[in-house]
């Protein structure tokens, strides 16, 4: 990397980074809530307006899962990572 071989990529340098307003979000443009629970969707439509979405944990079991879906279609919020 130190000498700058194409072959092992580009370095990271000053102007990779994006604009501050861009960072976090999703490539759709949605912010992104990580939730675990039900409660978890109620706070993450409280906290940000309407421009969110919501990624299940990977923790979480197929059942609650599930129910969570269920909760984000009532709410109107949208899942990234939705069962199969």
């Amino acid at each position: 990397m130190r000498h700058n071989i194409a072959a092992k990529g580009a370095r990271v340098k000053v102007g990779y980074r994006r604009k501050k307003e861009e960072r976090g979000l999703h490539p759709s443009g949605v912010r992104e809530v990580l939730v675990f629970n039900t409660n978890d969707l109620t706070t993450a439509k409280a906290e940000v307006e309407s421009n969110v979405a919501v990624r299940i944990g990977s923790t979480v079991g197929r059942r609650k899962k599930g129910e969570i879906e269920a909760e984000a279609v009532t709410l109107g919020i949208k899942v990234l990572n939705p069962l199969q």
